[in-house]
């Protein structure tokens, strides 16, 4: 596994250890994406104690990287309004915001 992307992400611990799964078991991982639920100031100490709580010192991949960010608000938004067999977009779950 390459890339773990987690969306609506909220750092409880049931999630953190759902993360530090990965981070210590994939020793292919690339890039380890969260997407917090709600806004978040992502400064130097909270990126650091996300580090901590992950156990990132010990990741199995060297490569991995670990991006925070907030999740979109409206992303998806337009999928629960329209029926499956009226999608005709290549990729229905990518967003341009």
């Amino acid at each position: 596994m390459k890339t773990v992307t987690l969306d609506d992400y909220e750092p409880c611990l049931v999630n953190i250890e759902f993360v530090r799964f990965f981070v210590l078991s994939a020793s292919k991982l690339e890039t380890m994406r969260l997407n917090y639920r709600f806004h978040q100031d992502f400064t130097e100490e909270f990126y650091e104690k996300h580090q901590k709580d992950l156990l990132w010192h010990k990741k199995a991949s060297e490569r991995a990287r670990l991006i925070l960010s907030g999740a979109c608000k409206h992303r998806f938004f337009y999928l629960k309004l329209t029926r499956v067999e009226y999608l005709d977009l290549t990729d229905p779950f990518r967003c341009d915001c």
